[in-house]
């Protein structure tokens, strides 16, 4: 099979991948207030809850195969003990979105934005280790440029091409210097993900906020060790010489028809074994940017006035992007979405959740137009498979 039809062929399987799950999704949420049974195993959407005290006009299932019929309130679960029809309704998602706190939701696209700035700051750090000479500001444009780029180009890497393209055009310096102070700009941010959501968990757990018994905090430490394992082995086999040549695969290297790639690759990341101290300073800021985006999300969560604690959010937030970094879909679409609906599953109701998330999701989508600006009024760049091709990734 050519490669283009190759591409071709896995960008359709991710697109019906983030098309089901968005299909999931939108079932899965109500748009109108709705009830729930007492068992807990239904929901009913809510038309009209004024025929008469303690009855509800609601809608079974959903498309073609919904029907009407009418409930009553001792058949229903109570959200609170008010005694009026008030007490069996639960927002939908139209209602949840019509309540946000625009004052809390400013702050944290405020707050999101200084945390781009920190990501950068910690690129830039990355860069100079190198010895890439690049001004700061510039980092930050980049930052933007590469943050607008994985908006537009479906898949997971296109904004890094363009950063990586950009650095190597314009400061003469080498490519792989370039492309893996990228790729180490990710390992960090990885990390961080991982470190803010086990400070979370044992913070949840020492305080009694959580459970061990939790089921779902078992599945965030399996989440988190995981992680950690993966970021260890990564780190070690790029920075020690001694472990790839004790395990041979210097042989498997030279096999592969991008050998020269990953020899460029080892005699750049041999600058960041010999200057240790510059990756510990850079590590010492790098809890920052994704300290920030949870704290930024959170302030989203609180302005839609959701029950959900404060350490669920550092917990389960970077678990979301942790998981949503593998590229099943074009820019997690529906991924991350969905992961949110079931890490917030039992804190709030689907509806809210879908909300959240889709807030969530507008977030980087405005932070990524200002890069379109350095787009308009930077030098031209040129398509993405091109700028893979020179860059030998």
């Amino acid at each position: 099979m050519p490669r283009n039809s190759k591409k071709i062929l896995l960008l359709t399987v991710k697109l019906l991948i983030a098309a089901a799950l968005m299909a999931w999704l939108l079932l899965s949420a109500h748009w109108e207030d709705f009830v729930r049974t007492k068992d807990g195993k239904t929901s009913y959407s809510v038309l009209d809850a004024s025929e008469a005290p303690g009855r509800f006009v609601v809608r079974s299932g959903s498309l073609w195969w919904s029907e009407t019929l009418e409930v009553s309130a001792d058949q229903l679960m109570p959200v609170a003990q008010d005694g009026s029809d008030e007490q069996y309704l639960r927002p939908g998602f139209l209602r949840s979105i019509s309540r946000i706190n625009l004052w809390l939701l400013g702050a944290a696209m405020g707050i999101s934005l200084f945390g781009m700035i920190v990501a950068a700051s910690r690129w830039w750090m990355l860069l100079g280790v190198q010895g890439i000479s690049v001004p700061w500001w510039e980092a930050v444009r980049l930052t933007f440029l590469g943050q607008f780029y994985s908006l537009v180009v479906p898949g997971t890497v296109g904004g890094d091409v363009v950063k990586a393209y950009y650095v190597t055009k314009h400061t003469h310096d080498a490519k792989a210097g370039a492309i893996l102070s990228v790729f180490i700009d990710r390992v960090y941010g990885l990390s961080s993900l991982t470190l803010v959501a086990a400070v979370a968990l044992a913070a949840a757990l020492i305080s009694g906020a959580g459970q061990w018994t939790d089921p779902m905090f078992r599945s965030a430490a399996t989440v988190i060790a995981s992680v950690v394992g993966v970021v260890l082995i990564v780190m070690t086999l790029i920075l020690s010489r001694t472990l790839r040549r004790v395990l041979h695969l210097q042989k498997l290297y030279s096999r592969l028809p991008f050998a020269k790639t990953i020899a460029s690759f080892g005699q750049a990341a041999q600058v960041y074994r010999h200057r240790w101290k510059s990756l510990v300073r850079v590590g010492l800021i790098m809890f920052l940017a994704p300290g920030i985006w949870v704290s930024a999300l959170a302030l989203v969560g609180r302005s839609l006035d959701l029950p959900i604690s404060w350490y669920s959010y550092f917990l389960y937030i970077p678990l979301v992007y942790i998981i949503g970094a593998v590229p099943l879909t074009p820019g997690g679409a529906g991924l991350i979405e969905s992961l949110y609906l079931i890490f917030f599953a039992g804190l709030a109701n689907s509806s809210e959740v879908l909300a959240f998330a889709l807030l969530a999701r507008l977030i980087p989508i405005v932070w990524g137009i200002p890069g379109m600006f350095v787009v308009i009024t930077g030098p031209k760049l040129p398509q993405i498979q091109e700028m893979q091709h020179e860059l030998g990734m």
